[in-house]
Formats: structure tokens, sequence, C-alpha cells
């Protein structure tokens, strides 16, 4: 059947078998992206691409052809554009990652694929933060990239209930992406101990790439240099020396330290503590914890019940005002929720503790506190290319790291 216009001449081009499966998987797209973010209006993204498949065209004069084909390109662009940001907001973003918490397993110039349909991507939504459905639940050991809860201008949970609802659903999306591996669960108990971490007790084997500061002693100043001169040429570091101890100290993996301590010369090598200045969670006078010491304490669960001591409220108290919205107050002996006088109080939201695997320098959980599941972006995956950040680096761009897998 054809509809004609003399000027357009437009008519239902024949259907082939080759037309019918482009076509069916189009609408099968689309019946997906409507399927997952349950928003029927995904669905008119693609109906003008669909339209121009089955319709055709061909308008008699030029400046009609010119018209025609203006029209025809910017439906299919803003078509394009907009399952491209489908795609970024539901299922897939690449991240940039400047600073080295990550290092050795990401370095700074890495360009990070990020997964978010594995564990399923968030819906901003008036009500709140939704979770779609994902594939699996996090694990320990994940590589996850997440919202950092704290950002200038936030609210700090000193508000009314409602605003602050609405400033987090708004600006959490907004705020800095973090990249660190998660190390504990909803409900587990984490405890570091000279800069061992414990999760339920048990010991937790630091990865391989996970990088610690140590420190070399040597016999002599000629030693030091020599291995210092070795350390610069094989590492790619260039360590700190102590000249008059004849000492080296820098940032290596387990593996590297062993390899140094090897070196001719060398009489003693041991990992020192991070800075004890750091001000860590809960940021309170009477809890003297630090990078290297820190915890016991329990991650929460979605509906556990908490009983307000004094303890309790010192751990909990920042958490539940920057992610929960609610404040908790200790007035001598009695606690208080929003003001209202209350013994218990139960966790709307699950809790992650996320480390980064440099471990010395890293501004993870030991500082900003567990991280509520609704600040979690996705998972990564891979590298998907490099780039030196130094302006002054031989090579520019880093072949070694296309597409390598993260683990």
């Amino acid at each position: 059947m054809k509809l004609q216009h003399k000027s357009f001449n437009c008519f239902l081009r024949p259907i082939k078998r080759d037309d019918r499966i482009m076509i069916g998987g189009f609408v099968g797209l689309m019946i997906s992206m409507v399927w997952y973010s349950g928003l029927l209006w995904h669905a008119l993204l693609g109906i003008p691409v669909l339209v121009s498949l089955l319709w055709v065209c061909q308008p008699q004069r030029l400046c009609l052809q010119i018209v025609h084909g203006f029209l025809l390109g910017i439906i299919w662009m803003v078509s394009v554009v907009g399952f491209g940001q489908w795609l970024k907001y539901y299922l897939v973003e690449i991240y940039k990652v400047p600073t080295n918490s990550m290092e050795q397993t990401i370095i700074p110039g890495d360009r990070v694929l990020v997964c978010k349909w594995i564990y399923g991507a968030r819906q901003f939504t008036g009500e709140g933060i939704e979770r779609l459905w994902g594939l699996r639940a996090i694990e320990r050991g994940d590589i996850v990239v997440f919202n950092s809860p704290v950002e200038n201008g936030d609210t700090d949970g000193t508000t009314e209930r409602v605003s602050w609802e609405a400033a987090n659903t708004r600006n959490i999306r907004h705020h800095t992406p973090y990249v660190k591996r998660c190390v504990a669960l909803p409900g587990d108990v984490v405890e570091i101990r000279e800069q061992e971490l414990r999760v339920n007790g048990a010991v937790q084997e630091a990865p391989s790439t996970a990088m610690f500061r140590y420190r070399f002693s040597f016999s002599d100043s000629r030693s030091m240099t020599q291995a210092a001169e070795w350390v610069e040429r094989n590492l790619l570091i260039a360590p700190k020396r102590l000249p008059p101890e004849a000492m080296l100290e820098t940032f290596l993996t387990r593996q590297e330290a062993d390899s140094v301590s090897m070196l001719p010369g060398c009489t003693e090598f041991h990992m020192t503590h991070s800075r004890p200045t750091t001000v860590v969670y809960p940021h309170h006078d009477s809890i003297l914890w630090s990078m290297n010491t820190w915890g016991p304490m329990r991650m929460p669960q979605r509906g556990d019940s908490i009983l307000l001591t004094e303890q309790t409220t010192r751990l909990y108290a920042p958490i539940v005002a920057l992610h929960e919205g609610h404040r908790i107050t200790l007035t001598g002996s009695i606690t208080s929720v929003d003001g209202v006088p209350r013994q218990y109080y139960v966790f709307a939201k699950d809790y992650y503790f996320m480390m980064g695997d440099h471990r010395m320098t890293s501004q993870d959980s030991r500082i900003i506190g567990p991280i509520a599941d609704d600040h979690i972006i996705g998972k990564a995956t891979h590298i998907l290319w490099s780039v030196n950040p130094e302006p002054d680096a031989s090579h520019q761009f880093r072949w070694n790291r296309i597409l390598k897998r993260l683990k």
C-alpha cells in the first residue's frame, strides 16, 4: 500500500526478511529499556528511528530534499544521543582516576569502566533513590565506585527530615566519585590492628597490588645509594633517602619490598605506620582511632536495631545524620532521635566498609565512615585505556593497560 504526496512522495517501503529482523531487534531494545527503567517514555527515544526505518520520503524539489535530509539527521542524532545517555545512566559509565588511592591496581590516568547493571542502577525519583534489578549483590573484594558522602555545601543532617531527603536525592549524584575496594559487608565487624585488616575476627589478606610504606636499613651509605638507584630503575619509584642513618623509605607492594630486602647491604626492613595525626571516623575526641588502629565497629544492616548508649551514639550518630537524615543526641543519660526520647534506633540502609589498595594514603571508610548502599554507583570491571598525567612523561599513552581486567 502506498500513500503518496506529489511534493514529498512519501510511502511505506516494502518490508523484507532482513528488515523484519532489524525492526524486531530495535523494538525489542525499546521494550527492554522500558522494562529495566520502568519508565514508558523511554520508548519515545527509539520511535523516530523506527518511523524512519518504515517510512520513506523522496521529495521532488531540491529545497525540500535539503530540509528533509536535515530533519532526518536531527532525528537520528537526538535518538542516538538519548540512547547514549540512557546507556550511561543505567548500564555503564567511564571514569577518569586522578589519584593514587588504589595504586598499583588502578593508577592515576586510568579510564575505568564501571558497570552499573551488576548491582542494579540507581533510579532517582522525587520520593528518594531506588535500586533497580541487578545481576548480584556486592561481594567482599569487589572494586566499587561510589559517591563521596561528604561534599562542600551538602547537608550535615541538622535540617528537617523532608528537606534533607530532597537535598540528599538531588545532590548525591553530583558528589565526587571515589573508587575503593569493598572489604566488609552489612553485618560484618571491622577492625584494623597495626594495618592488619580483620573482618569478623578473621585476618584478611591484602591484595597483591596493595601498597604500604616500608623502611629499609643498610650497612652503609654506598649500599643505600645503590639500592635507591635500583628501585628507581626497576620499580620506577623514587624512594626517600635518609643518608645519616643509611635508610630508604618508600611505598611498595609486599612482593616489591621482598625484592628490595634481598639487595646487597640491606640489614633490616619493616612496615611503617601512616601519620597518627590523620583525623578518622567517627571524629570524636573520646575515640582514639587512627588509620593504623581502627574499630571494632559493626557495619549496620537494613533493619538492624541498636540500643542507644553513649558508645553507640558516638559511633553511629554521624552516619545516621549524614545518610539517613536523623539527629541522635545524648543529653545526660537520655538519648533522643530528632528531639524525641528513644532507646533504640532502626537503620533504614545497608552500609559497606571501603578501603583503598594504597593503604597508607587512601581517604576511605577509615576517614569518611561506612558507605550507604544508595551512594554506590557500580562495579569497576576494566581499565579501558590509560594516559600518563605527568607532563614530562616520555610515553603518555600506556599501551599495556588497554582493556586490563580489574580484580
